[in-house]
């Protein structure tokens, strides 16, 4: 059988392991990837850096796309379907990596006790959202939910092992919690846009004190009206990892940032793994291929195996620290005039690093 052309993304990984039997692989920056590759590619693999859409698309060959992400607005659906071409992605293959970002930014901020007296507002239920409530409710840290899909009200049965006091009906009802953290996808046209979801209006009702964290995409926050508030507010403490207009991101936002990261909050060695095995083996199916064996990691550490809040923060720590990232991160970002170029750099070299698992 003759090999399929495939065009990567370099920062897709495992990609010889699985795929050199039936593909000629060629990879180069997400960034990079114009039209122009793509006259004889049959497979195109993306991250969320590359723009899926009829313009890269248009006068090309490509037969199936796939994208090791959670998200998918980066990816125009719709005319892939209007084209027959295949599509996958990868949801739920980083949900850990950004938990352990969270669970990092939070226990930073906060002891044992004082978790005890907060509120965690968690919005958004989905991979990563019903994992971080999963580790919240293992750690008896007071939690609520929002969620449009999972409102009490709709008696739908949620994801996960939450219930349905767990919930909240309107975003409003958590809005005096002392730490907020998003994970949402980023929509614009359906009946619950994310978009600016957190404006001035919204933000101004951030609590005093309180800690909010962003790791889903960056417009659903609008950062120029979060910069302004930064500006008048300094009791609020800020954890960004998804920014608009990246990798050009607004360096006075940044420096006003406690936590400041490119993007990286699931960036894990197994979820990166994870997404290219999924979107590999979406590939082989739609190509009636071999089917390639991909052996599943069983070393993880497994949150039902942790007992208490201060065993975890001895395993967290040495896994992942979101301080010390942002500790890096600044070092390297200091008195650069080209913020992209040291953004995309970071995620490049980004090394190894392994994950917990949240699943049940």
């Amino acid at each position: 059988m003759k090999k399929l052309s495939l065009l990567a993304d370099e920062n897709i990984p495992n990609l010889q392991a699985l795929c050199a039997d039936w593909a000629n692989i060629t990879t180069m920056s997400g960034r990079d990837i114009s039209a122009s590759d793509l006259a004889s590619v049959d497979v195109l693999l993306v991250r969320s850096v590359t723009k899926v859409n009829a313009e890269l698309l248009a006068n090309s060959n490509v037969k199936f796309v796939g994208s090791a992400t959670i998200g998918v607005d980066h990816i125009d659906t719709e005319y892939l379907a209007s084209r027959d071409i295949g599509f996958a992605h990868a949801p739920g293959s980083n949900a850990n990596g950004v938990v352990d970002y969270v669970m990092s930014v939070i226990l930073d901020q906060y002891d044992n006790t004082q978790l005890e007296n907060l509120m965690v507002a968690v919005i958004g239920h989905g991979n990563v959202g019903g994992r971080l409530a999963r580790c919240l409710r293992h750690f008896s840290i007071p939690h609520i939910i929002y969620d449009p899909l999972f409102t009490p009200s709709k008696k739908i049965k949620p994801i996960t092992d939450a219930s349905a006091d767990d919930f909240v009906e309107t975003l409003d009802e958590l809005m005096g919690s002392e730490i907020i953290s998003l994970h949402v996808p980023l929509t614009s046209g359906d009946s619950h846009p994310t978009f600016h979801l957190f404006d001035t209006h919204r933000l101004s009702r951030l609590v005093e004190n309180g800690l909010f964290i962003n790791s889903s995409r960056g417009p659903v926050v609008d950062n120029a009206a979060l910069k302004s508030l930064l500006l008048q507010r300094n009791d609020l403490t800020v954890a960004l990892d998804v920014w608009e207009g990246e990798p050009s991101i607004d360096l006075e936002l940044y420096a006003l940032c406690d936590t400041a990261t490119p993007h990286i909050a699931g960036y894990s060695l197994d979820g990166k793994l994870r997404g290219t095995s999924a979107i590999v083996s979406a590939a082989i199916n739609y190509f009636n291929l071999a089917a390639v064996t991909v052996a599943e990691n069983k070393d993880l550490v497994m949150l039902n195996d942790i007992k208490t809040l201060d065993e975890y923060r001895t395993i967290l720590s040495p896994i992942y620290n979101a301080n010390n990232e942002t500790v890096i991160f600044k070092r390297r970002m200091k008195g650069c005039t080209d913020s992209a170029q040291v953004f995309d750099a970071y995620r490049k070299s980004y090394p190894a690093r392994r994950e917990i698992n949240y699943d049940q």
